[in-house]
């Protein structure tokens, strides 16, 4: 999710999907079992800065290693490259592709 800049003062921030990855995230919106997929307008929990979000990984990554999201995958995190603006630290090691993780949410520039 991306800060949608139009947020009005008194209300709640409005986010939008990343449109590129090389934009910096704002946080990950939680998924919501009872609801289910994401409607436009919807109202959504974030896990933001200082947070931890449960993760997928789309390859073997190291304990500590920064990570961005996939945009083409959303859910997924990769490791952060020269094209990647940062979305955390991994928190846990993933062996394999498709291992969940746990990621501190601390976004940031493209490193």
């Amino acid at each position: 999710l991306v800060d949608g800049g139009v947020n009005d003062p008194g209300g709640v921030p409005l986010v939008d999907i990343l449109a590129a990855d090389t934009e910096i995230p704002f946080g990950a919106s939680v998924y919501d079992l009872k609801n289910g997929k994401l409607q436009p307008g919807a109202i959504v929990q974030v896990s933001w800065k200082g947070g931890i979000q449960y993760m997928e990984a789309k390859a073997a990554m190291s304990r500590g290693a920064t990570v961005a999201l996939v945009k083409a995958a959303p859910g997924q995190v990769q490791a952060t490259a020269a094209t990647y603006a940062q979305f955390g630290i991994l928190l846990d090691k993933a062996a394999a592709a498709g291992e969940l993780v746990r990621v501190l949410v601390q976004p940031g520039p493209i490193v």
